[in-house]
């Protein structure tokens, strides 16, 4: 099948599905992408996310350069360096694990802080026409020459090939493999950030802002990370492209286990703001003034709570039209920073089979298959480090 004859259909507008469309895009491959969300800025996604060399690596092969260098530009002044601290701000790099980077090794190595706001609006320039919102999945059915997509609104869609990005609770990976759903780990995460003026006076927090921060406490840890932005990265010369403008923030994301926080089972879904703000108030009692400080100076209404979810393996399956990338077939903690890198790895090398497998007059299938022998390996690899991560997050006790 010719590149330009094959019709691809991705389930899911986040950075990896956005990532595959570009891909797709760039190798002159049709698509569509729907998204269950009613509008690109529908929910709050936790502020900043850091692509590290992989996930630079991967955009970099599927954006137009121009859209690379807007990603680029859009992303945080990088810090300098990275605090490894105890809750009284004692340094304690002894707790460093492989699964962190510490120096890159060249300036063009070093990792990257975007807003996710900001990097979903760089992802969906140039393809706004082919992205859906409002959109939810049903189910699929798949036929000897495509799959029909079937959607809660009641309408269709017909593709050669469906590509499951749409997260940890995927529709299509619940009918692709039954049963294969991530475990919750027991862990929850809190996002929050703070102006920096809201801190100027605050004793200490200025220790804070010029590098990241992983803070270390009972069963829990925080990373922090000053967010300041280029202005003018928010005013293209390009008159088709409008980002939303985005203020400098003091980002923090607390995670832990349930019981280090005092819960029990699933009650932190049912927290409203307030009982967060509450709740990290609470968690933070005894830590280093500066850091009370941060927590204090943050609005609870930017506080937001998610549970850990992680995939207990990357199974094996019979290749057919339909694949999955992401969280929705590699869900794993945030703790090593490795999850939307890995599901841009994954939209790199998607793309580049499925475009190899149309010039080499090959099926579909095999396209779909080379990727998922693929993304089993090193998915599996960012699985193993993932874990270790999270063991080092959460470690009671302060173990190294």
């Amino acid at each position: 099948m010719r590149a330009e004859a094959l019709r691809v259909a991705i389930v899911g507008a986040g950075p990896g599905g956005l990532c595959l469309a570009q891909g797709l895009k760039k190798r002159g491959i049709r698509f569509d992408v729907f998204e269950r969300d009613h509008a690109a800025n529908g929910r709050t996604q936790g502020y900043r996310i850091r692509i590290d060399h992989t996930g630079q690596k991967a955009l970099a092969a599927c954006l137009p350069k121009a859209s690379y260098a807007l990603f680029q530009h859009t992303c945080a002044t990088p810090a300098a360096g990275v605090n490894v601290l105890d809750a009284q701000l004692r340094d304690v790099s002894g707790r460093w694990v492989s699964a962190w980077r510490k120096t890159p090794s060249d300036a063009d190595d070093a990792d990257r802080c975007a807003h996710r706001q900001t990097m979903r609006e760089v992802l969906m320039h140039g393809i706004e026409p082919n992205v859906q919102f409002g959109k939810a999945l049903s189910h699929y059915e798949e036929g000897p020459d495509g799959v029909t997509l079937y959607f809660t609104d009641g309408s269709t869609r017909a593709a050669d090939a469906l590509i499951g990005a749409d997260g940890i609770h995927s529709v299509v990976r619940r009918q692709r493999l039954p049963g294969h759903d991530p475990v919750d780990t027991g862990s929850i995460c809190i996002y929050g950030k703070a102006r920096p003026e809201q801190l100027v006076g605050a004793f200490g927090t200025e220790a804070l802002h010029g590098k990241t921060s992983i803070v270390f406490a009972d069963g829990m840890s925080v990373i922090m990370d000053a967010m300041s932005f280029d202005p003018s990265a928010f005013e293209s010369s390009e008159s088709s492209v409008r980002f939303t403008r985005v203020d400098d923030y003091f980002y923090w994301a607390l995670m832990g286990t349930r019981a280090a926080f005092g819960l029990a089972g699933d009650e932190s879904l049912s927290l409203g703001r307030e009982d967060i703000n509450t709740l990290v108030g609470q968690s933070a009692a005894s830590w280093a003034s500066p850091l009370r400080a941060v927590f204090e100076c943050s609005d609870a209404g930017s506080m937001a709570i998610a549970s850990v979810h992680q995939a207990a393996s990357i199974t094996s399956w019979e290749p057919n039209r339909v694949t999955l990338l992401g969280d929705a077939v590699h869900a794993m903690s945030p703790a090593g920073g490795l999850g939307a890198n890995t599901a841009l790895q994954d939209a790199s090398v998607l793309a580049e089979c499925l475009a190899d497998a149309c010039s080499d007059e090959a099926s579909v299938l095999t396209g779909i298959s080379r990727y998922e022998v693929a993304m089993r390996s090193y998915g599996a690899n960012a699985l193993a480090a993932s874990e270790s991560s999270a063991r080092a997050l959460f470690d009671v006790g302060g173990g190294a």
